[in-house]
């Protein structure tokens, strides 16, 4: 029997397949790659796989739920190439994604707190894990 993490997974990878992956590709300026999108995530390199959508790690095997849930609303959400915005919230209050209210309140509530308002040091954070801000 399939858990509530497994049902939402599933969920959203059958939705990231009615959206055309090469133009999320190419509105994220991502490298062209017959295999499927190669993102740097969190300093780690993933593939969404273009045959069925799902997020695989180096090593071939499926990406963590909160690893391939990021990517996937990244690509399906961004309206453009994404910016830094100087403001750091909980996931709970990204209404958009899904699944976020079900997040317990405190949630990263400390490190968002920790880079809000100080958009340098956010950056090169991002910097340092292979990111571009």
């Amino acid at each position: 029997m399939a858990g509530n993490y497994d049902k939402m997974r599933e969920a959203a990878r059958q939705r990231f397949l009615t959206y055309d992956m090469e133009k999320l590709r190419r509105r994220l300026g991502l490298p062209e790659d017959p295999a499927g999108i190669r993102i740097l995530f969190l300093g780690k390199p993933l593939l969404v796989r273009r045959a069925d959508g799902e997020v695989t790690d180096a090593s071939g095997e499926k990406a963590s739920f909160e690893a391939a849930m990021s990517v996937w609303d990244l690509l399906c959400r961004s309206e453009e190439t994404p910016r830094l915005s100087g403001k750091l919230v909980p996931t709970m209050e990204l209404h958009h994604i899904m699944g976020a209210n079900s997040v317990h309140e405190d949630l990263n509530r400390r490190d968002a707190a920790a880079f809000s308002g100080r958009e340098a040091a956010l950056a090169d954070a991002c910097r340092a894990l292979g990111g571009v801000p």
